[in-house]
């Protein structure tokens, strides 16, 4: 559970992040996961605030640590930007349910 400091901290970075806002979404998701570094939320949200910005590569350290964080969480575990990084314990690609490995055609 998110201490309210990081519970405002992580609303203000998903309004931020749904007004595609992805720098000013990144430093206060970087804060939540500084005030609280094993809630997986504030690690996958920043995954993907840093998968949108870009470099894609930045994104994969914080979805490793939410799927360790939360195993088996199915929002974590399933979505396609974690996906494309395939699974944690093996590293190489996996084929999504659609056939595709983590792109869409």
């Amino acid at each position: 559970n998110a201490t309210p400091l990081v519970a405002q901290l992580l609303l203000d970075g998903n309004r931020l992040f749904a007004e595609h806002r992805w720098t000013s979404a990144i430093i206060k998701y970087e804060e939540a996961v500084q005030a609280q570094p094993t809630l997986a939320e504030a690690h996958y949200n920043l995954g993907m605030a840093l998968y949108k910005k870009g470099p894609v590569s930045a994104a994969r350290p914080h979805f490793i640590e939410a799927a360790d964080l939360a195993p088996g969480h199915p929002v974590i575990w399933n979505a396609p930007p974690f996906r494309k990084y395939g699974t944690v314990e093996s590293n190489t690609p996996t084929e999504a349910p659609d056939g595709h490995f983590g792109h869409q055609h």
